[in-house]
C-alpha cells in the first residue's frame, strides 16, 4: 500500500486462470471440448441478462411457464455532472 496525506491506493498483482471469453479465440473449440465430454452442465450457467432480452420472443406457453418468476425491480441512479463537479445542492 503507498499512502499520502489525503489518498492511499493499493496494487495487487497476481496470477489467475484464464479461459477465453465469449469473443475471445478459441472460446467455440473450448465449449465443443466440454459439451463432448459430458461436463457442460457442471460449468453453465444461466444469463439472466440474455434472458431478459430474449424471453420475449418465445411461445406464449414457454412465457407462461416462466412468468412466475419474473419480477419488477424498480432502479434510479444519478451521475455526476460531465464536467466531472459535484454540484452544490444549493
Amino acid at each position: 500500500m503507498v499512502q499520502g496525506k489525503d489518498y492511499k491506493v493499493s496494487v495487487k498483482i497476481e496470477d489467475k486462470p484464464h479461459f477465453p471469453a465469449k469473443s475471445e479465440e478459441g472460446r467455440d473449440e473450448l465449449e465443443q471440448i466440454i459439451r463432448k465430454i459430458g461436463k457442460w452442465d457442471e460449468v453453465s450457467d444461466l444469463s439472466t441478462t440474455a434472458l431478459i432480452k430474449e424471453y420475449v420472443k418465445w411461445d406464449a406457453d414457454i412465457i407462461k411457464k416462466i412468468k412466475k418468476y419474473l419480477t419488477k425491480v424498480h432502479k434510479e441512479a444519478v451521475g455526476k455532472p460531465t464536467d466531472g463537479k459535484e454540484e452544490s445542492g444549493e
